[in-house]
């Protein structure tokens, strides 16, 4: 998507200092970049899903993938319970287009909590650090499904 496409979230003053040098690439761990494929997964496995929408452009999106998505106790958390999914909507395409849509995203970061169903569970719009990311996994995880 185009840096005037997708409104970018405003970011704690005191984060913008660990932002890394290089492009951003997917989050560490076991993050899957196949819609299809991360829907089925999450049915046969019976695991909710973490959808994380992102593009190079944003602040924001660059700061959650170095801090909380890098985290070691969210990567095993993602790893051991959730599929994760990573979008990346730096370039606008059909497919983009397409999943921002079912989704319902308007603008990145976007962090979606669905169940194994794909029923969305929690929704997370801007910056957040890796204690509020587990809870928000906590509380995704101790919801009964259906």
């Amino acid at each position: 998507m185009g840096r005037g496409s997708l409104p970018e979230r405003s970011v704690p003053a005191a984060s913008q200092g660990d932002l890394p040098d290089e492009p951003r690439a997917p989050p560490p761990g076991s993050f899957l970049v196949d819609e299809a494929h991360a829907r089925e997964e999450a049915l046969r496995q019976a695991r909710p899903m973490l959808v994380v929408f992102a593009a190079d452009w944003c602040v924001p999106c660059r700061l959650i993938e170095a801090d909380a998505l890098s985290d070691p106790r969210v990567r095993d958390r993602l790893a051991t319970e959730f599929i994760a999914l990573h979008v990346d909507v730096t370039e606008e395409t059909r497919e983009t287009r397409e999943l921002l849509a079912r989704y319902r995203v308007r603008g990145v970061p976007a962090l979606l909590l669905l169940d194994a169903e794909g029923r969305e569970l929690e929704r997370v719009e801007g910056y957040l650090d890796a204690d509020a990311l587990l809870e928000r996994l906590t509380r995704a995880r101790a919801r009964p499904s259906g």
